[in-house]
């Protein structure tokens, strides 16, 4: 029997065979549950990076400008009630420079423990839809989930 050699060229009763076998391996694979936990460790790893950025800026920049920027960019993305909900902490992270380092220290290394979630999510998924089992100990995985 002669294979097609491009999808476009797939007969009919190919197409249904084909989108039969994709339903039945994203069921078998689990892949909603496996995009609800990668979108649950994307939005998680989120708000750490935002407050090691905005605590960045903070030590660097002009306190004001930066809180007028990023209040700006707050209110283009989102709605107006959002922009006085940012204002306070904002203007007290841009306005301590003391503090602002700790939420820096504090921020980046809650962002990259979170961002290694996903990885090891990631990976999890990745081994579950190929059916590979991960061969390596935690102690080796999770520094390499850490870079």
């Amino acid at each position: 029997m002669n294979e097609p050699q491009t999808p476009t060229k797939l007969t009919g009763g190919s197409w249904a065979a084909t989108l039969k076998r994709t339903v039945s391996e994203f069921r078998e694979d689990n892949l909603t549950d496996w995009a609800a936990a990668l979108t649950y460790y994307a939005v998680l790893s989120i708000f750490p990076a935002l407050i090691a950025l905005v605590s960045l800026v903070g030590l660097v920049g002009d306190p004001q400008s930066t809180t007028d920027s990023l209040l700006d960019i707050v209110g283009d993305v989102g709605p107006a009630s959002a922009v006085e909900t940012f204002r306070g902490p904002v203007e007290a992270v841009t306005d301590n420079r003391a503090g602002a380092g700790i939420l820096l220290v504090l921020g980046l290394a809650t962002a990259v423990w979170t961002a290694s979630g996903y990885i090891g999510a990631f990976t999890r998924a990745s081994n579950a839809i190929y059916e590979v089992h991960e061969g390596r100990p935690f102690w080796k995985l999770r520094p390499l989930q850490l870079l």
